[in-house]
């Protein structure tokens, strides 16, 4: 078991994601207690800014329930930066929150996508055709053909650990390693499906 204050210097030396397309690959539960999410303050990764505001934000809409208060820590600290781990813990117990739950990225790579690729193929002319290379049809195929070649695609797949603490106990009851997509386009998409899935592994093992 950890204790709660663990949490917060790791927070502070820059825990720096997640995703459509989440994979969980282990999960650790201790005895659920449904008090424990009474009121939640929330950490997410701090990568980017956006990246964080838009994967608490998708937890603030997963764990919304009648009775529920769910707290994303850009609402206490807006511009991003966590105060000394004292401070912090001294507004927790505060405002009376009883679980934090903290994401951390635990590894982050780069893999390239195969696309098929593109058959071209001559049309058929008629009389009154267009004729010149700029105006077939597929040329423009062709030109995007040959930017992914010289840009091939990529994945950016990261292991993140999700942790949940109950602050009446300062222990860590609940912890998930899973696999997930991110994609820099797609943050509030990717933000969104994380989130879902880790609300859907709390729900089975038993804390919602």
């Amino acid at each position: 078991m950890k204790r709660l204050a663990l949490l917060f210097p790791l927070l502070l030396a820059g825990c720096q994601l997640l995703p459509g397309n989440t994979r969980v690959e282990s999960v650790h539960s201790e005895k659920p207690s449904a008090a424990t999410l009474q009121k939640v303050l929330v950490l997410g990764i701090s990568v980017t800014d956006e990246l964080q505001a838009a994967l608490e934000k998708a937890f603030v809409r997963e764990l919304a329930a009648q009775g529920r208060q769910i707290i994303p820590s850009s609402q206490w600290y807006a511009d991003g930066r966590l105060p000394p781990r004292e401070q912090v813990e001294a507004r927790v117990r505060a405002e009376g929150v009883t679980a934090v739950l903290v994401m951390r990225l635990e590894n982050y790579q780069e893999v390239p996508v195969q696309e098929p690729r593109v058959v071209l193929f001559t049309p058929a002319r008629t009389p009154e055709a267009r004729v010149g290379w700029a105006a077939e049809p597929w040329h423009g195929a062709m030109e995007a053909q040959q930017m992914r070649e010289r840009a091939p695609l990529v994945e950016r797949r990261v292991t993140v650990v999700t942790r949940l603490y109950d602050t009446a106990s300062q222990q860590l009851v609940w912890e998930a390693h899973t696999q997930t997509v991110l994609e820099g386009e797609n943050v509030k998409r990717d933000a969104a499906g994380f989130a879902a899935t880790i609300v859907r592994q709390l729900r089975e093992n038993g804390w919602l």
